[in-house]
């Protein structure tokens, strides 16, 4: 494992063949299992009713061979924040669902 995979939170790099004993024969593409550590931010902890700790570890997983650890784990954070962006645009700002899907229908709405 690199540096920069150790830097981005990467704990375990992995490929593994999904399925039982029974079924590995059907199931032929492999899988590649990233573990991920996220280190919270003690000034802002966000808890849930589960656990009082902000730091987490992620397992992602995905087809993707050619791209390295890190980068997988920065798409994933990425997509995090669109995520968190949606749901600030629905409850925040009570838009349900978008008018228009062009640049200026959004910008209006």
């Amino acid at each position: 494992m690199t540096d920069d995979a150790q830097k981005a939170g990467v704990q375990r790099d992995m490929v593994v063949q999904l399925g039982c004993k029974d079924k590995q024969n059907d199931l032929t593409q492999p899988v590649r299992i990233i573990e991920v550590f996220h280190k919270g931010n003690s000034s802002r902890p966000e808890t849930s009713n589960k656990t009082m700790d902000s730091s987490y570890t992620l397992l992602l997983a995905t087809d993707r061979m050619d791209l390295s650890a890190e980068v997988i784990a920065l798409i994933y954070r990425y997509r995090w924040q669109v995520e968190l962006f949606f749901r600030w645009f629905k409850c925040i700002l009570g838009c349900t669902h978008l008018i228009s899907l062009s640049k200026n229908g959004v910008s209006i709405q």
